[in-house]
């Protein structure tokens, strides 16, 4: 470490508090916000490095548009990468608490002209403690909203870095509206699949529920998912806190069932289809679905239609997300990195285009240690129709819980 820190403030009078700092950093790009009472009322400020922290500007630049001093603008978060910058806050502007996004496409050495507000409630609300994550090009912001008279999580994305956002916010809680408080709400990114995680109290004491997209924010789950697992509201669980990485997330928070507060931790299971087939004969594309619950000591099913009847086919199978691929090969796309390719016949009529069919079952292992393990499939088939010889399915993720 340095021997000795840097002030990354400029407010020269220091008669005015510089509070809540957050940092974000991508390469040897390094950006830190904070709020500051220097003009009066609270306003976002923000410095930066573009060597590693090496060298700082040696003027902090105010973040948040329109007259100094006059907005109360305060807790600010901040996501960055490449030469782009986005911060969020929430700010009085309008009479009441809304949230605001300001980016910089340039590393910071310039701000868009103007802030965006990302609340889009045309009526006075409270819209307080937004979060921001990004991957890509793809921009999530939730954030803590009263307009239905209980607090709910509501969110807008940007799928080009902030460029544009969505005309309308969405709520993500699920309860019906003014009915709960849905409260601290945290969100994360991994491709194009967003989760959000937040404390709830419909059951009483608070609960920690989730609700996520795989499709950039297009579609959401129709019910949230509540992630601790004792009593319904029967102690706090509170604090949440999300990673998302390799096509899955996982969550933890504090809680207090045993009479002290504990961490406690929850990932998904389950199985999700990913990737597209390729055609076989009379242009059938095969298709695999998986059914059943994916749980420690369970069985489930791999179901594949619309192949070429009696065929001879291999199932590819691999493990842990590293295995999940998108490789041209023979016409297609192979979207597994095999450990294993069993290979068996397809049901249906022989050689009749799109009759083939089977159900593979899959006894899942008992030992705890394969708790949050990861296996995926795709099936390819010798098809004589195809361009290539080959057809195949789309592939399935398979998660196991408990």
């Amino acid at each position: 470490w340095r021997a000795t820190d840097l002030r990354l403030d400029s407010n020269t009078t220091s008669s005015f508090d510089s509070r809540k700092p957050q940092i974000a950093a991508d390469g040897n790009s390094v950006y830190v916000v904070w709020h500051d009472a220097r003009n009066g009322g609270s306003d976002i400020f923000l410095n930066r490095s573009l060597d590693a922290g090496t060298t700082w500007l040696p003027n902090d630049i105010r973040v948040n548009k329109g007259v100094a001093g006059i907005t109360f603008a305060v807790d600010p978060q901040v996501a960055a990468v490449g030469t782009h910058a986005l911060v969020v806050w929430q700010d009085r502007r309008n009479g009441s608490l809304d949230v605001f996004c300001n980016r910089t496409t340039t590393s910071g050495s310039s701000w868009s002209a103007t802030d965006v507000r990302l609340d889009t409630t045309p009526t006075a609300t409270t819209s307080i403690a937004p979060r921001i994550v990004l991957d890509g090009n793809l921009v999530g912001v939730v954030w803590q909203d009263h307009r239905n008279g209980t607090d709910a999580v509501y969110a807008n994305w940007s799928l080009d870095l902030g460029a544009t956002w969505l005309s309308s916010d969405r709520r993500l809680d699920t309860s019906a509206p003014g009915t709960t408080n849905a409260t601290d709400p945290r969100i994360d990114i991994d491709g194009s699949s967003l989760y959000v995680a937040w404390t709830d109290d419909r059951n009483g004491a608070g609960d920690v529920y989730c609700n996520y997209s795989l499709d950039s924010g297009q579609s959401w789950a129709a019910s949230d998912v509540r992630l601790d697992t004792d009593t319904p509201g029967s102690s706090a669980s509170i604090a949440p806190r999300i990673v998302a990485t390799a096509d899955t997330a996982w969550v933890t928070w504090q809680d207090d069932r045993s009479g002290f507060s504990e961490i406690h931790a929850n990932i998904p299971f389950g199985m999700l289809p990913y990737g597209d087939g390729t055609p076989g004969s009379g242009g059938f594309v095969p298709r695999m679905q998986g059914n059943g619950q994916a749980t420690l000591t369970g069985i489930v099913s791999l179901d594949v239609v619309d192949a070429l009847g009696g065929a001879p086919s291999a199932i590819l199978i691999g493990f842990q997300p590293r295995s999940k691929i998108s490789l041209s090969f023979l016409g297609g796309t192979l979207l597994v990195n095999p450990i294993a390719s069993p290979q068996f016949p397809l049901f249906g009529t022989l050689d009749v285009p799109g009759a083939g069919n089977i159900s593979i079952p899959i006894w899942l292992p008992t030992d705890p240690v394969f708790r949050g393990f990861n296996v995926n499939f795709q099936v390819v088939t010798v098809d004589a129709g195809s361009v290539f010889g080959w057809s195949m399915t789309n592939a399935v993720e398979m998660w196991i819980g408990d």
